[in-house]
């Protein structure tokens, strides 16, 4: 055989679920049924997640591969784990909206890790409300994410480029109005509502012609919508609801956020009145 497992010190020849945490595992599934290289995977990916255990590499030694001189190659399988994990950051992305998954992935593909860095970076500043900064970071690691020829990367990179196109828009009222839907089909209502009444306050600067950026002027341009508009004053009324965890007593607001269907419909309609065409 042209290739045989390693057996390093640390590496795990028991069981695999006797395997402790933090623990070396490498598979070879040669001599089995044909059906158990896929239960190999799935095993390697449940010891991974649940217990903690590193699967290195699956092994299979391919006897119908024999060549004329005797010689029957090992394929190396591992390679299979590594799709799964971008498909675990596209799940978990689609989920909570966190690229910052990806991060890792494209620096162990072969990107220049401070490139693979930003977007983690940008993951982070979008989670604590911060499109401005968001958009700085994503603006920088976008072509790298374009440009990207990775084994794996190129398979998912159109995918991911399209997931973070937002910081595309024109208007930062685009970029956070953009977000907001998004967090809103994720089901994360709290984001969805911050960055919709977000939206609302930045074109309500920009009507004013003042600056989004500068707290007094913003400040401004929220209070007067607050008093001109009464779907910002339910909208506001929830997103504080949701941020300080506390239900209202009465009235409109307690009904809807005693409800997920509720609550998604009422985000829907203040969109519809907050952002006419």
């Amino acid at each position: 055989m042209r290739e045989t497992p390693p057996n390093r010190p640390g590496s795990c020849a028991c069981w695999p679920l006797s395997c402790p945490p933090a623990e070396e595992l490498y598979i070879d599934v040669t001599h089995g049924f044909r059906h158990l290289p896929m239960l190999a995977l799935v095993a390697a990916r449940y010891l991974a997640r649940v217990v903690g255990v590193k699967v290195q590499e699956l092994y299979y030694g391919a006897f119908e591969m024999t060549t004329p001189e005797g010689e029957t190659p090992v394929l190396r399988l591992g390679g299979l784990l590594a799709m799964l994990d971008w498909v675990d950051a596209l799940a978990s992305y689609d989920k909570d909206g966190d690229y910052g998954a990806f991060s890792p992935l494209l620096a162990a593909d072969g990107m220049e890790k401070g490139r693979a860095d930003l977007l983690a970076r940008a993951a982070y500043f979008e989670r604590t409300n911060n499109p401005v900064k968001a958009r700085e970071k994503l603006n920088s690691v976008f072509p790298s994410v374009e440009a990207h020829r990775g084994p794996l990367g190129e398979l998912f990179g159109e995918t991911l480029a399209k997931r973070i196109s937002w910081f595309r828009a024109p208007m930062r009222n685009d970029w956070e109005l953009t977000l907001a839907d998004a967090y809103r089909e994720r089901g994360d209502y709290l984001r969805a509502a911050t960055f919709m009444y977000e939206a609302f306050v930045t074109g309500a600067c920009n009507v004013r012609r003042v600056n989004p950026n500068e707290f007094r002027e913003r400040d401004e341009a929220r209070s007067s919508a607050r008093e001109a508009q009464p779907a910002f004053r339910e909208l506001e009324n929830l997103r504080n609801a949701m941020a300080h965890g506390v239900r209202p007593r009465a009235g409109q607001e307690a009904r809807t956020l005693d409800d997920e269907s509720a609550l998604r419909a009422a985000l829907k309609s203040l969109r519809k009145d907050l952002f006419q065409p």
